[in-house]
């Protein structure tokens, strides 16, 4: 019946039926293919451990070939470096897609597979990868390297996923349509294991039969057989171990069962080829199992291996072959593996993993080995610095990377590590281990610490430091309430050894403990003093003499001065006067007894002096010994010998009146006016009158004196007399000689008239003789000179100036060539030219100007932004009063109930903490402050936008609508000249990365379609400027339209034919013998053609000329933007190509400034509104013709083009290169303009000085898209994270917010969300960071050191600057030094001007120039080159700089007078900020207004009146919180007070506890709303009580503003 149906069927059925199966198969085909793609996936992800893109992608993803040039890195790294792979982070392969590149990484896995020499039938081509011409090719490549290298133990072998995996009809379907399009045949993936058996060299058929052998013995199970058929040779098996041979059968018996099932699922297919190899294990199969399980027991082995000689015999048997296995290190190797088995789940490695592992623990064992070998190398040089005491080399050393010690050292400690080592050496006599030089660097940072904080003058810092010690101090306890006096030990201890050059300065663990130690027994000491000094207190106060003899010599009181026992009493009666003198009772300190003793030490030195003084003097009388008084007496007071005779016969008659008595006292004074007893025979000498006391016989000091004094008064008065009778004969004598002069001038007068003449007669006299001597004396040298000596006549001394002036000549063009044409002219030609500046040290002083003004300017920046941020503050205070004031008529108006919840009462507050662009609280102000700042950043840093631009998908849909989105809103579009100029640097920096990213060579920027040139002529096209260019082309244009009806520019030889054989016809009436149609060359042999060929070639050159110089002429009309986009095309092409030539360039920005700016205007005029709208019916045929025409010529000549294969128009060619010679001129023209920052007139402080800051318009959807984008490229935009940017972003938070979360709305209706997202919002934009100055000081210096330099250069002696300063000034160099500086001096340019002689400027330029060497600005090793060529600029410069300084120096005065203003400005807007919070303030005190009672109509309410709660009862409100200490049984007992004062806005809240007032505190309405808008709900009063700040402001604005 069946056989019937079917033969009942019709032919379409057939052949339906026939598709269908045809269909079937394909799909089966396309199932098997997505099956080795995914064994292929599994396969590539278990050896390069990353996970890979679905099935489907996956060809696609090999196609840029980084996968594959891993996988070669993965089995043959050697020939495939990771450094090889291009792109191999797929970046640029995300951004801008496949590049022709990525064929290196393809040709690079090729080359890996030679290497591991897998058979070339299995190899592709690049382009079966690249072009995707063959990707089933590349697959069964992968399949077959897995085998190969399965063999080779070196991967793991593919699965067999047939039959496992499921894929969906329409990922079959896909995949079928796929293969049939391409119409691949897909290669037969089960007889790579026969092409792989049949590579191996030798006799195949032996070897099939081995293999053969192997397998029958693996289903016999017979132990026998199985050994011996796989120990046979010629199955060419390696590596076999007999003790294995059991796991051997159990692994090859899984896997031969494995194949089975596999081939048998296989077989189900319509498809499958039956292969020999099916069901039995390949030569390669067999090879990599036993290569595996090897690997697998020594892997076992390792594990259960204990000491190192097992584990070196496991990593050298050739079972695991492994490279560069040492004996000698086995400790490293177990050490590695233990630590590896540590870290490593081991468990679940398979095979590959297991064997590189090993091979990495042999590897990372031998570097440690070498690295140990190193480190004990260094170690041994190291100690070998601290024997000879090389300190460099000791640090050059201990930085290597060798000893691992970076992490160690700080910088600052090296000396301190090189003094404690030598002597930690030095100790234990022997070399420094690694570890004891780490152990005792770990100990000496901390002692360094110490003297790094004592440095920075940081007492707390320094105690934290020593506290990290304490350990060390087990036998003390350190105290920190003597960390000041740690501190100045420490200090004083540092500067010791700074002077004595001890470790650099550096206190070492010794130094610190000595500190310490002095410190606490200072400490000790003190505390002894104070003791001993009370006792002495207490002796003074009950007059107790031997205590107070006790305490004085006592040592622990260290006095500095000792005085005797019989000197005690009079100390005594010193101490209780100044104890009884002093006010308020104040005890006596060690101070007060130093003086008195200091004092009596003084009195008793004197009492000697004045003892031995008198007695020489008595015994010298007694012997009549006149020398030796005089002497004596001129000890006492000057005096001359005819006083001393005197004195000495009268002090001698005083003496012998005294002769009959016997006493040996006298009385003496001392200089402090005590007066004590002297003997003068025994020199000694009593504080206390003698108990007998007989008249002396000898002279005292009073009586000495007293005679001494009257002598010279009685001698004075003589010598007085005798002076004035001296000088009245002196007067006499001069009258005298007055009159005798008088006579003898009067005598003279007369002679003196002659004596002109007699002196001109005496003149030629003498030049008689002259003469006579001259030629006598040059007869006589004429005959001694011999023949051949030559006397020089005029003329020779003529030519022999010439000769010196040419020589000086070419040494000045020498010296001139040295100065301006090399790097660093030399110290001798700078000094030769010096002169040059002599008395122009005015530009010095202008340039000292420049840097004072400086530094006004930053500190006038630095206080503008100081007051800027206070308006700021005021504006937040003025909104909050009126939010809260908004709150209280909001509850006044609702008369809310006085239980309900406070959050019910203050709706306004639930938002409060809400972080929003559109809220007033703290958290909100932050966000607004960050993004003002971000986007201040991306304006005014175009750089970030510029990276941003290009991290988006390169395409021109993406690109132009990101870059028109920050164009109009972070830039404003450009509508201020700040806008403008920060908008043209953020198009041109994007012009040269789309330039760097798209074209490989300048003639590519014509081609490649650049989307930043079109945004820049579009914006300059936008607004005003497109009057430039009507007013450009208005009237050339107009004039060619005007011609409508007689004119056609036609250079069109047939069409000219045609229209003259029309006009025939048309003119006679008759047909035409001309033929009908013509080809070119044919219509160009009528005269009349080329007669009217030439006339509209004619025209064409005259209209495109008149346009041309309109062109010419335009260059005031152009757009900055354009002139500025030429130059920079111009600098970019010659930086990234600079083998451009310069024809090229022109060529390059003749295609911007005429083809992209200009052309379109002359083709469409009326796009671009040029001609007027009353011209009728717009642009006809022959007009747009015209326009076209004029157009094309002027484009061949901007790009230098003319017409080759127009014969008729080769004559155009002269006229289109005249135009292009033209035109070059004029792009060069084009090309050169000023900076933006001169044509925008910005600087860097303009935006310091602008009264208002700049502000943008910008949607939330903005915002958010611009954070998120940034968050997402951040590594591309700002790769170095000390970028600001960074920080920025850090402060905005790890993500974007969401528009609603912007908004401060919790509403996810789309609707409203995309209402929200168009929300604008106007940015404020502030610099975050203070902008950058120069720093002021070193350049200062530096200025003033050359000024000094140029003063003395000239006077200067020496080879060198260094040398020159050393050496000391002569006479003659001083005395014209001083001259030239009295002339400048005189001529008034010595302002500020450093007064002193050459050698004291030479000191004050060697102190100036060292400093400048501390700060590196200069050297002395190359003489001090860099201020020596300084110079030499100014020398070359000098006109130049000064028209700089002049103009820097104006700019910034008038940046000054501006921030000035801006200052002035703030003053007065924080006046006016002040001014309205106190009257908002008054305002609210106006509802404290009297009003009348309804009960007591004649009285009315106090406006201040008090209200009084117990802290229970503000408890119960919710005010109250808590107090610190009170029960809660206390709390009625407690009340608060809270009252208004005379200041509006402040509180006064009284604590009263059983009435008694116990504190007060000032609560100032304002501080209560700063601390809710910053969002602290709970403040404390008095320290003890917390409050709710909230209902705290609830209760003062209800009781004290409301108006009832």
């Amino acid at each position: 019946m069946a056989l019937i149906q079917s033969s009942n069927k019709s032919p379409m059925n057939l052949n339906d039926g026939l598709i269908e199966v045809d269909i079937i198969r394909q799909d089966n085909l396309a199932y098997e293919y997505l099956c080795h793609l995914e064994e292929t996936k599994v396969w590539l992800e278990s050896c390069l451990k990353t996970t890979l893109p679905p099935v489907m992608e996956l060809e696609d993803h090999l196609r840029n070939g980084i996968l594959l040039a891993k996988l070669g890195n993965f089995i043959a790294p050697s020939t495939v470096p990771m450094s090889c792979i291009y792109d191999r982070d797929e970046r640029r392969y995300k951004t801008a897609g496949l590049q022709y590149r990525h064929t290196d990484n393809i040709n690079y896995w090729l080359k890996s597979l030679n290497t591991v020499n897998l058979p070339k039938i299995f190899h592709p081509e690049t382009t079966d990868v690249y072009d995707k011409k063959n990707m089933p090719k590349v697959i069964y490549c992968l399949h077959a390297l897995s085998t190969h290298l399965f063999k080779r133990g070196q991967a793991p072998l593919i699965q067999d996923l047939y039959g496992k995996v499921d894929f969906s009809a329409e990922t079959i379907t896909a995949t079928r349509k796929e293969l049939a399009e391409n119409g691949i045949e897909l290669p037969k993936f089960q007889k790579i294991a026969g092409l792989l058996s049949e590579d191996i060299k030798g006799n195949t058929l032996t070897l099939h039969e081995a293999i053969l052998e192997i397998n029958n013995s693996i289903k016999s199970k017979d132990m026998n057989y199985f050994t011996k058929s796989l120990c046979n040779k010629a199955a060419k098996l390696q590596f076999i171990n007999l003790n294995y041979i059991d796991k051997y059968l159990e692994v090859l018996r899984n896997a031969q069962h494995s194949k089975e099932d596999a081939t048998m699922n296989k077989s189900l297919s319509e498809s499958f080829e039956p292969d020999t190899y099916d069901d039995i294990l390949t030569q390669n199969e067999i090879q990599g199992y036993i290569s595996s399980t090897n690997i697998d027991l020594k892997w076992n082995e390792m594990i259960e291996a204990t000491c190192e000689d097992e584990i070196i015999n496991i990593l050298k048997s050739k079972y695991i072959p492994l490279i560069d296995v040492q004996k000698q290190n086995g400790r490293y190797y177990k050490s590695e593996f233990q630590n590896l088995l540590r870290t490593v789940n081991y468990k679940n490695l398979n095979t590959i993993d297991k064997k590189c592992y090993l091979q990495r623990i042999v590897n990372s064992g031998n570097q440690y080995a070498l690295n140990f070998q190193k480190q004990e190398i260094s170690i041994k040089k190291l100690n070998d610095t601290l024997i000879i005491n090389d300190i460099d080399g000791f640090t050059r050393i201990i930085k290597d990377p060798v000893l691992n010690l970076n992490h160690l050292i700080n910088e600052f400690a090296i000396p301190l590590y090189f003094e404690e080592l030598k002597i930690d050496r030095c100790d234990i006599d022997q070399n420094l281990s690694y570890n004891d030089i780490v152990q005792s660097l770990q100990v000496l940072n901390l002692i360094a610490d110490v003297t790094k904080a004592v440095l920075s003058e940081n007492i707390d810092l320094t105690w934290d430091r020593l506290a990290k010690l304490k350990k060390f101090f087990p036998d003390q306890e350190l105290d920190a309430g003597l960390k000041l006096q740690y501190w100045s030990a420490f200090d004083a201890c540092r500067r010791f050894k700074v002077i004595n050059k001890g470790s650099f300065g550096i206190l070492s663990f010794m130094n610190i403990k000595d500190c310490v130690n002095i410190v606490h027994n200072q400490l000790e000491q003190n505390k002894e003093v104070i003791n001993v000094l009370q006792q002495l207190n207490y002796a003074l106060k009950w007059n107790d003499f031997n205590t107070m003899k006790q305490c004085i010599m006592n040592p622990t009181l260290r006095l500095e001065y000792s005085v005797k026992a019989k000197d005690l009493q009079y100390a005594f009666e010193l101490l209780l006067n100044r104890k009884n003198d002093s006010e308020d009772d104040v005890e006596i300190w060690k101070d007060d007894v130093e003086d008195v003793l200091k004092r009596v030490c003084d009195e008793v030195e004197s009492i000697h002096r004045s003892a031995e003084w008198l007695l020489s003097v008595n015994l010298s009388l007694v012997k009549n010994e006149r020398t030796k008084l005089a002497q004596e007496f001129l000890k006492l007071v000057p005096m001359s010998e005819m006083e001393q005779q005197e004195i000495c016969v009268t002090l001698l008659h005083l003496l012998e009146s005294k002769a009959k008595y016997k006493g040996p006292w006298v009385v003496h004074q001392t200089p402090y006016g005590r007066c004590v007893y002297l003997n003068l025979e025994t020199l000694d000498y009593s504080w206390e009158k003698p108990n007998f006391l007989p008249t002396p016989k000898y002279l005292n000091m009073e009586e000495i004196q007293t005679t001494i004094m009257n002598m010279k008064k009685s001698y004075q008065h003589r010598k007085e007399s005798e002076e004035m009778e001296k000088m009245i004969t002196q007067l006499q004598a001069h009258i005298r000689g007055f009159l005798v002069r008088r006579e003898l001038k009067n005598k003279n007068k007369w002679s003196n008239k002659q004596e002109y003449y007699a002196i001109k007669i005496q003149n030629w006299w003498r030049c008689i003789l002259f003469r006579r001597q001259w030629s006598a004396m040059m007869k006589k040298v004429r005959k001694q000179l011999k023949p051949f000596q030559r006397v020089y006549t005029t003329s020779d001394v003529k030519h022999i100036i010439q000769i010196q002036a040419i020589w000086r000549g070419k040494m000045v063009r020498n010296n001139f060539y040295h100065l301006f044409h090399t790097a660093n002219p030399p110290y001798k030609i700078v000094k030769h030219f010096a002169r040059l500046l002599n008395f122009n040290l005015e530009d010095y002083h202008r340039e000292l100007e420049l840097q004072n003004l400086r530094g006004q300017i930053t500190k006038h920046i630095r206080l503008s932004n100081k007051m800027s941020h206070e308006a700021d503050e005021l504006d937040i205070k003025i909104g909050l009063l009126i939010q809260n004031r908004i709150s209280l008529q909001d509850v006044i108006g609702h008369k809310v109930k006085a239980n309900e919840d406070i959050n019910k009462i203050h709706p306004s507050n639930n938002m409060q903490h809400s972080i929003s662009l559109m809220s007033l609280n703290k958290n909100s102000k932050h966000l607004l402050e960050c993004y003002q700042h971000l986007f201040y950043m991306l304006q005014t840093k175009p750089y970030y936008l510029t990276k941003l631009i290009f991290c988006l998908p390169y395409s021109v849909r993406h690109i132009s609508k990101f870059l028109e989105q920050i164009l109009m809103s972070v830039f404003n579009a450009g509508s201020n000249s700040r806008d403008a100029y920060f908008m043209l640097k953020l198009l041109t920096l994007a012009l040269k990365e789309e330039i760097k990213i798209n074209c490989t060579k300048a003639a590519e920027i014509k081609t490649s379609n650049l989307y930043i040139l079109k945004a820049i002529v579009d914006q300059a096209r936008c607004f005003d400027n497109q009057k430039r260019l009507n007013t450009i082309f208005k009237t050339v244009v107009e004039k060619l339209i005007h011609h409508r009806n007689n004119l056609f520019i036609d250079t069109n030889p047939v069409t000219i034919y045609r229209t003259w054989r029309n006009e025939l016809e048309t003119n006679t009436g008759e047909i035409s013998d001309l033929p009908n149609s013509v080809d070119q060359q044919t219509a160009l042999k009528y005269d009349e053609v080329q007669k009217r060929l030439a006339h509209n070639l004619e025209q064409l050159q005259n209209i495109t000329e008149e346009f041309l110089n309109k062109i010419l002429d335009s260059k005031p009309l152009i757009p900055y933007a354009i002139l500025y986009t030429a130059r920079t095309l111009r600098e970019i092409i010659q930086e990234l190509f600079p083998d451009t030539r310069e024809n090229e360039v022109y060529k390059i920005i003749g295609y911007f400034v005429y083809n992209l700016y200009m052309n379109p205007v002359i083709i469409t005029p009326e796009i671009y509104d040029i001609f007027e709208t009353k011209i009728e019916d717009g642009i006809s045929y022959r007009q747009r013709h015209n326009l076209a025409s004029v157009a094309k010529i002027l484009q061949y000549a901007s790009n230098k083009k003319g017409y080759k294969d127009e014969i008729h128009l080769k004559c155009m060619n002269p006229f289109i290169l005249d135009c292009y010679t033209k035109l070059k001129l004029f792009f060069n023209n084009c090309s050169n303009v000023d900076d933006p920052e001169i044509y925008y007139n910005i600087n860097e402080f303009t935006d310091v000085t602008l009264l208002t800051k700049p502000t943008i318009n910008i949607t939330l959807q903005e915002i958010q898209e611009t954070h998120s984008l940034l968050l997402d490229n951040i590594d591309q935009v700002a790769p170095d994270p000390n970028d600001p940017i960074h920080q920025l972003l850090d402060e905005l938070g790890p993500s974007a917010p969401t528009i609603s979360q912007l908004y401060g709305s919790d509403d996810d209706d789309i609707m409203v969300q995309r209402r929200i997202a168009t929300v604008q919002v106007c940015l404020t934009l502030s610099d975050k960071f203070e902008p950058s100055t120069k720093t002021a000081s070193v350049t200062k210096l530096f200025i003033k050191t050359k000024e000094l330099l140029i003063r003395v250069l000239p006077y200067l002696s020496g080879h060198t600057l260094p040398g020159s300063l050393r050496i000391d000034s002569t006479p003659d160099e001083e005395c014209r030094f001083a001259e030239r500086e009295s002339k400048i001096t005189i001529s008034g340019n010595n302002v500020d001007y450093e007064v002193g002689t050459l050698k004291e400027i030479k000191g004050k330029l060697r102190k100036h120039l060292k400093v400048l060497e501390e700060e590196g600005i200069v050297t002395k090793e190359n003489g001090y080159q860099g201020i020596i060529t300084s110079v030499a600029k100014d020398i070359c410069n000098r006109n130049k700089y000064r028209q700089i300084q002049i103009k820097e120096l104006q700019m910034l005065k008038s940046t000054k007078q501006r921030l000035d203003e801006k200052i002035q400005y703030l003053n007065e807007k924080i006046k006016s900020y002040e001014q309205y919070i106190q009257t908002c303030l008054d305002k609210q005190n106006t509802g404290q207004k009297k009003q009348k009672n309804a009960s007591n109509r004649g009285k009315q309410l106090k406006s201040k009146k008090s209200i009084r709660y117990t802290a229970a009862k503000l408890r119960e409100k919710g005010v109250l919180i808590e107090v610190e200490g009170l029960p809660d049984g206390q709390f009625k007992n407690a009340q608060f007070e809270i009252g208004p004062t005379d200041i509006h806005g402040v509180f006064l809240v009284k604590g009263k506890f059983m009435g008694v007032e116990m504190e007060t505190i000032n609560i100032d309405i304002q501080d209560l709303l700063k601390r809710q808008f910053e969002g602290a709900t709970i403040m404390d009063i008095f320290g003890t009580a917390k409050v709710n700040v909230n209902l705290l402001l609830f209760l003062l604005n209800k009781k004290f503003y409301c108006k009832h």
